[in-house]
């Protein structure tokens, strides 16, 4: 079963056109490591490791971990905000010339 942090990790890899192999060798990891990453949920990623590979796939490794906060936000439900009317949200104009205090 894979993680967003394992999917994201292959997903920069074959854009890369890099292989295991070849990701492991420059990120002086191996080849199992690198796809237990993809396909498994380690427990604790080796920040040092991530940092590494990361590197070479031309990201930060926070940039790997803000993605998978980002897959853990979900929209709101439908019909929580409603649009907003021309006249403004309580009525009145939104028009600064035509200020109520004005008149």
């Amino acid at each position: 079963m894979s993680t967003p942090l394992g999917e994201k990790i292959r997903n920069l890899r074959k854009a890369k056109g890099l292989t295991l192999d070849q990701l492991a060798e420059l990120a002086s990891s191996s080849k199992s490591y690198i796809w237990e990453l993809e396909n498994k949920n380690p427990p604790r990623p080796s920040a040092d490791k991530i940092a590494k590979i990361a590197a070479v796939l031309g990201v930060t490794s926070d940039y790997c971990f803000m993605q998978i906060a980002n897959l853990a936000w979900r929209p709101p439900r439908r019909g929580v905000f409603s649009k907003i009317p021309e006249n403004g949200p309580f009525g009145e104009s939104e028009d600064p010339k035509d200020d109520p205090a004005d008149r």
